[in-house]
């Protein structure tokens, strides 16, 4: 994405850690599945930076996915502002979305916020530079 956009993102390299279970099993309250090593991967970002977390202010609150937060980068790689309306999939994207950009907006889960975005950037004292949509597609 970051690249298309014109971007370069921070470094990041994998290894294998000990192996989590993931959203799915979480959501569907799956137990005792047998989980296989290699399925699990630590993602290190190659760039120092420090972190502040606020509420979000600009959105309407609504519970239904996750924190409604603003996070700030002390250090960012791209000096811009971005929204995030996402499912599940986006806490996997956390670590690297903070670390990239100067201010990442998580307003809330797509399906709650998605049809009242225009109502949110409206509202807001600042606009992003970018917004994400993140819907992971799963198939069963």
């Amino acid at each position: 994405m970051l690249y298309k956009l014109g971007y370069i993102g921070p470094k990041v390299e994998f290894s294998k850690r000990d192996t989590i279970a993931g959203d799915l099993i979480k959501i569907f309250k799956i137990k005792d599945y047998k989980l296989e090593n290699g399925d699990s991967w630590l993602a290190t970002i190659d760039h120092s930076y420090y972190l502040t977390t606020d509420v979000n202010q600009d959105v309407a609150i609504n519970a239904a996915f996750g924190n409604q937060e603003v996070v700030t980068n002390s250090n960012p790689v791209i000096d811009k502002q971005i929204w995030i309306i996402g499912d599940s999939f986006t806490d996997a994207l956390k670590p690297y979305l903070n670390a990239t950009f100067r201010e990442v907006h998580y307003v809330g889960h797509w399906r709650e916020k998605l049809n009242i975005l225009s109502s949110d950037l409206q509202k807001s004292q600042t606009k992003p530079d970018i917004i994400l949509i993140i819907k992971a597609e799963r198939t069963f």
